[in-house]
């Protein structure tokens, strides 16, 4: 993108240049209207910047420059140091497209970059084209694709379920009345039901023959985002789609970033496993739903035996890698609905749904060995307590952790290195054990 700057204020424009040159963005910089002028008939520019101060003729200029082939897009921002209503107003009828305050100097970029995206928008951006009558949509196929779309074309809604299916679109152009009946309304809702909430917020414009008011409000309802009318006019369904796409990649951007940082909240980072606060978030409608259904559940308390003294005796980073590795271990050894956590220090909690007690009972042998057998060098083991009931009954989650917590105790008494069951009698079953562990004697030195 190559930006055409005209500026009649010597430190303004070094300011604007800089900053451009910093973000990455190719300008080219005149002091008066005309050099402009004769420049943009030789250079195709993405978007125009011109001072008001230095040009009280920036209407007949813009007039000029919307006159010219393929300028009659192109953004055009008007900056002032006197910003007013009425220079606003007089500015719009001359086809400026958005007057800056130069003290609001963020927005100015802000706009400038997003002008930048969306000259770039056709060479990264893919459509689902959904219309039965080819002869009609070829040649707007052919457009879009000459600008740099990808576009594929289906002629009805159940190929165009199988592209979604299968593609990442960042666009769907559906007409509303297919072949045989079919409706390119199932598209806009199949697309509106999916479960990726990135994926089902694609932006999807309907074509339509006619102008029928209740049938275009079915359109918005449904989720629609646009609509144009039979035939379309291409400049304006070209502009329709780039805005649509900007906004839908803003909003994916957007929506990744937040995915990220709520991932990092929810996230113990030395074990890779859900935190309090992440358990909490997670397991609560596991938790519901497992009730509800009256699935059998189990809950597991993990802790490091004479963790202190590992430390102590290692040091703290290999403190860090026996926590890591209780996570690369719970990971291993977890189905995909099971949930883990770090609930603090050395000690970790699992919650099965839909798990009985002979597979918790096999689970936590499991888990037991590999990390004994991960740890070995260290002579480090791990201490598990465990309940399994055949439904939960309604159980506050505090007291089916007591529960386990128990069966924890006991396993440490015991002599740890054991995995130790708490039924609902009152009754404590050592399902197995390994030497026991009994202080700083069992540590390599």
């Amino acid at each position: 993108m190559k930006i055409l700057i005209i500026e009649y204020s010597k430190t303004f424009a070094h300011l604007l240049q800089k900053t451009l040159r910093t973000i990455g963005m190719e300008f080219e910089y005149y002091s008066n209207t005309k050099q402009g002028l004769e420049r943009c008939k030789q250079v195709k520019f993405s978007a125009i910047t011109i001072s008001h101060e230095n040009s009280k003729n920036y209407q007949v200029f813009a007039k000029n420059i919307k006159e010219l082939p393929h300028y009659n897009h192109c953004p055009i921002y008007l900056f002032t140091s006197q910003f007013s209503q009425d220079l606003l107003i007089e500015a719009f009828n001359a086809n400026i497209t958005e007057v800056f305050a130069k003290q609001n100097f963020l927005s100015i970029i802000h706009s400038l970059k997003r002008s930048a995206l969306l000259e770039n928008i056709a060479s990264q951006a893919k459509i689902l084209y959904v219309d039965d009558s080819l002869a009609q949509s070829s040649n707007t196929i052919l457009q879009l694709q000459q600008i740099g779309y990808q576009v594929k074309h289906v002629s009805n809604a159940s190929n165009a379920i199988d592209l979604i299916e299968h593609n990442q679109f960042d666009l769907a152009i559906v007409d509303l009345i297919l072949d045989k009946g079919d409706s390119g309304l199932s598209v806009v809702k199949y697309i509106r039901a999916l479960s990726d909430d990135i994926q089902q917020q694609m932006p999807v414009i309907v074509l339509t023959n006619d102008a029928d008011k209740a049938r275009l409000l079915d359109v918005f309802l449904i989720g629609g985002n646009d609509y144009m009318i039979k035939p379309v006019h291409f400049d304006e369904l070209n502009l329709r789609i780039r805005s649509l796409i900007m906004h839908y990649r803003e909003y994916r951007e957007t929506k990744l970033e937040n995915n990220k940082l709520e991932k990092i909240a929810l996230t113990d980072e030395l074990s890779n496993l859900y935190n309090r606060h992440g358990f909490n978030e997670t397991s609560r409608h596991t938790f519901d739903y497992a009730s509800r259904k009256k699935l059998p559940i189990a809950f597991m308390l993990i802790d490091i035996d004479l963790f202190k003294e590992i430390n102590d005796n290692f040091g703290h980073q290999i403190g860090d890698e026996i926590i890591a590795a209780v996570g690369s271990v719970l990971n291993s050894c977890l189905r995909q609905q099971d949930i883990a956590a770090r609930w603090g220090g050395d000690e970790f909690l699992v919650f099965f749904s839909d798990c009985d007690e002979q597979n918790a009972r096999t689970v936590a042998q499991r888990i037991q060995h590999k990390f004994n057998l991960k740890t070995a060098k260290y002579q480090c083991s791990c201490s598990i307590g465990l309940v399994a009931l055949d439904q939960i009954n309604q159980r506050e989650f505090s007291q089916l952790y007591d529960l386990a917590d128990q069966a924890l105790y006991e396993a440490k008494e015991r002599g740890r290195n054991q995995v130790v069951m708490h039924d609902l009698s009152g009754n404590i079953t050592m399902i197995s054990n390994g030497p026991s562990i009994t202080g700083s004697n069992n540590l390599m030195q």
